[in-house]
């Protein structure tokens, strides 16, 4: 087949799937037919896990042969019932899809709504990219000027904050609507490209889960809407009820439960016995009353279900911190803490991510992103608008954890892992929250004599490197500050006119600009000063200062061992947005290199070193103790070795034990 840049597409007119990649890649131009090559092999392979025919798939042969081989089944995910296509026909020159510019994106755009169009019935579409997914649905992160082109023409966009700012890789595994010119709703599901996954295996998993999601979506047409009903700020008879519903379900009943905290307050309880209703009852200060209610729902027999379980009951059960003292005196306990999706998702797969989001999107049939990029529930404000916004966000929340244990008990069963996880995750629930609250008595003077006495050796190794340097190393801005004009400077900047007329000095009233010599003010300039005549700031001196940094200047640090020194520069690949990149280094590994390789690289290197090993200690002793001088810590079990790690606890004092020096 003779080569092209440009890429037809491929496929029946009548598919039921359609698959779009941002632009073809390298290998889809050597081949002249999109999705070639290692990953067109990778979504075969795929295809056939989804299918349940992994031992019996062909890599190569008839079944990419239209003329040879047309499946009977139409949901069949083989290549000859999928339209392949790209949303921008060539490859890019800069091999990002941005360089071809917001024009030409918005013109690709169109033109694939066109296309989308002419197809027979199309059941389900696969954006394989942030742009392709963009483009039908007005989610994923993309550039500005598309994004406001794109609005421009009229496209709903209907995204949230949350939704422009997430990648595909936070948008796989959804289920979006799209209606097409002709007024058919399709269902889109956004997938990671194959080429990515290729480099990143572990991504493999969330593929064949998605390709199983398209496979039960193609046998149907319509979008299937669970329905979901959230109950936030009820009255007090919704809650009474909601209770009476929970009393009935005795021990058998399963309910997930979820906090929020806003300003370092507990904000409201979320709770779902139903998978797809739920209710979030407000805690502020303005709604004391509700806490008995809560504390029963949290007590009560009912089996309880949470998602990283240890932070929302340290918050029930502490009503804050004070500097003088530890406080516990909300007292909500949980009875019956029976399950954690990240525990029990852990328990099946260490090596894999467990937050709720993605787990749902790996295990929930409905999955529509709702999650944001926040790592601490304290910083899920910066998405909710206002109160009501949060409390639905939590009954989300609720409803994706009730739905979620079911699958994951299932699977445990499958595995016959289910003891296992009682055994050795369940049980350690109490304890590990007991030692959270407990906590450790540090000596808080030590440390805090250790801090002093490390930024006391900071400052000598700082001194040191700029001595050997010949200059600053720290990186340095410089700033402009106002400051009153001194009479010396004034004496000099008053013209022949004011001395003429016999005026005094006043500061509280500076001379106006009649009486300033515009020469001396202009001379002002060169030593960086300047004097201000008219404005709020008239009769002030404009200086400008240089403001040390409190760390290294890259570039200075690469003069001073490359240029100063004569050593020779290291490389290292990094990730940046363009992809993968040799990029100069100065790192632990490219020091010792040349320590051991140059003896004049020793001093320089070994000081280097010791700064930033010792700026590491001190950033351990940033007073991460409470008021009662006890340091307490987060403990969770889901690392890949599964062994604890420790960080910050809920409240955002303690920290990462492991960081502290042998």
């Amino acid at each position: 087949m003779k080569k092209s840049t440009y890429i037809s597409p491929e496929g029946p007119l009548d598919a039921r799937v359609i698959l779009i990649g941002d632009f073809p890649w390298i290998s889809d131009v050597a081949a002249g037919r999109p999705f070639s090559g290692s990953p067109g092999n990778a979504l075969k392979y795929w295809w056939a896990s989804a299918e349940g025919k992994i031992g019996n798939f062909v890599i190569n042969g008839m079944e990419d042969n239209y003329s040879s081989f047309k499946p009977i089944d139409p949901t069949e995910l083989v290549r000859p019932n999928i339209y392949l296509t790209n949303l921008i026909p060539f490859k890019p020159p800069a091999k990002a899809i941005e360089s071809v510019g917001a024009e030409k994106i918005i013109q690709a755009i169109e033109a694939l709504h066109r296309q989308i169009a002419e197809l027979k019935d199309p059941y389900v579409i696969v954006t394989m990219g942030n742009y392709a997914t963009f483009a039908l649905t007005g989610k994923g992160k993309v550039n500005a000027r598309v994004r406001n082109a794109f609005t421009a023409l009229g496209y709903d966009q209907n995204a949230s904050e949350a939704e422009k700012k997430a990648g595909i890789t936070q948008l796989r595994g959804s289920v979006y609507p799209y209606r097409d010119l002709n007024g058919r709703m399709i269902k889109v599901i956004p997938m990671i490209p194959a080429d990515l996954v290729l480099m990143m295996p572990k991504w493999v998993k969330r593929s064949i889960s998605d390709w199983k999601k398209v496979k039960r979506e193609v046998g149907y047409k319509e979008i299937q809407d669970p329905g979901r009903r959230h109950i936030i700020d009820p009255t007090q008879q919704q809650i009474e009820e909601y209770c009476q519903e929970v009393y009935k379900g005795g021990s058998g009943l399963k309910m997930a439960l979820d906090i929020e905290t806003w300003g370092h307050q507990l904000n409201c309880v979320g709770f779902a016995y139903k998978p797809f209703e739920s209710i979030t009852i407000p805690t502020m200060r303005e709604n004391k009353w509700t806490i008995p209610y809560v504390k029963w729902l949290c007590e009560c027999e009912a089996q309880k279900i949470l998602a990283n379980g240890s932070y929302d009951w340290y918050w029930l059960d502490a009503e804050g911190v004070s500097k003088d003292r530890w406080l516990w005196e909300r007292g909500i306990g949980l009875r019956n803490y029976l399950w954690d999706t990240q525990a029990m998702h852990h328990c099946m797969d260490p090596a894999e991510s467990h937050s709720l989001d993605f787990v749902a999107s790996m295990y929930c049939p409905h999955y529509v992103f709702w999650k944001d990029e926040a790592k601490e529930a304290e910083e899920i404000i910066k998405y909710a608008k206002d109160a009501n916004s949060l409390w639905t966000y939590n009954g989300l929340d609720c409803c994706y954890t009730r739905e979620l244990v079911d699958y994951l008990e299932k699977e445990l069963i499958d595995l016959g892992m289910l003891d296992f996880y009682f055994r050795h995750y369940q049980a350690m629930f109490e304890p590990l929250l007991k030692t959270m609250r407990h906590g450790f008595r540090v000596d808080v003077d030590a440390q805090k004599a250790a801090r002093k006495r490390l930024a006391g050796e900071l400052k000598e190794l700082h001194e040191k490197l700029n001595e050997l340097a010949g200059e600053e190393l720290f990186a340095t801005e410089e700033k402009t500050k106002l400051r009153k004009t001194t009479k010396e400077e004034w004496f000099l900047l008053l013209n022949d006119k004011w001395a003429d007329e016999g005026l005094e000095l006043d500061e509280d009233n500076p001379p106006k600009g009649k009486y300033i010599d515009r020469d001396a003010r202009d001379a002002l300039i060169t030593d960086g000063k300047t004097y201000m005549i008219g404005g709020k700031n008239a009769g002030m001196m404009r200086v400008k200062v240089v403001k040390i940094k409190k760390s290294f200047s890259k570039d200075k640090l690469f003069k001073f061992f490359h240029e100063t020194i004569g050593l020779p520069k290291q490389y290292k690949m990094r990730k940046t947005k363009k992809g993968r990149e040799r990029t100069e280094s100065l790192d632990e590994d490219s020091i010792r290199k040349l320590m051991y390789k140059y003896k004049k690289a020793e001093e320089p290197g070994n000081l280097l070193l010791q700064y930033r090993e010792k700026e590491r200690e001190i950033g351990y002793l940033k007073g991460a103790w409470d008021g009662d001088g006890r340091m307490r810590c987060s403990y969770k079990m889901n690392t890949k070795a599964g062994r604890l790690a420790s960080s910050k606890n809920p409240m955002r004092t303690g920290y990462n034990l492991q960081n502290l020096k042998r």
